[in-house]
């Protein structure tokens, strides 16, 4: 999510967009399901396989993410 903040008189969200989808993902608030590089060049997240599930437990990579995050955001 991307949200914009007000912090002027009291602590508001005053709107909000979704970036991408995380169906398929691996969400989990108990432990750490997702990750940024050191260097905010990547974002890693775990896929759900589920029982049987046809990916094996690959991590998948995604290069550059931040770049495109602020394309999406018209930055």
């Amino acid at each position: 999510m991307a949200a914009e903040v007000d912090a002027d008189s009291a602590f508001r969200v005053p709107g909000s967009e979704t970036l991408f989808s995380t169906d398929g993902y691996l969400i989990d608030f108990g432990t750490n399901t997702c990750d940024i590089g050191p260097d905010d060049e990547r974002f890693l997240m775990l896929r759900n396989s589920g029982v049987g599930g046809d990916n094996g437990g690959r991590y998948i990579l995604v290069m550059n993410w931040f770049e495109e995050l602020r394309e999406r955001m018209g930055n």
